[in-house]
């Protein structure tokens, strides 16, 4: 018995085939684009969330030793004592 196959419809299954290949392609070179693009997007965001944590924290330090400097240099007022 001989088994034949209209040639039309090779070709139509061989450009199903190339249209499957290209949107497979087409996926992959998205998620590998979203990856490349992602991980320095997401590192520069962490980054600067972690940079604005450390300006705080320094700024209120420094705010926290200035009030302490002035409070260290002013004159004590003398309390009413025996030696008065």
């Amino acid at each position: 018995m001989v088994l034949t196959i209209p040639v039309e419809q090779i070709q139509g299954e061989a450009r199903a085939r190339k249209v499957d290949v290209r949107k497979a392609l087409l996926t992959v070179g998205r998620a590998l684009l979203t990856v490349l693009l992602g991980v320095p997007y997401v590192l520069g965001w962490a980054l600067r969330k972690v940079w604005m944590v450390l300006v705080t924290v320094v700024t209120i330090l420094g705010t926290a030793a200035a009030v302490g400097w002035r409070d260290a240099a002013r004159p004590r007022a003398k309390s009413g004592g025996a030696d008065e």
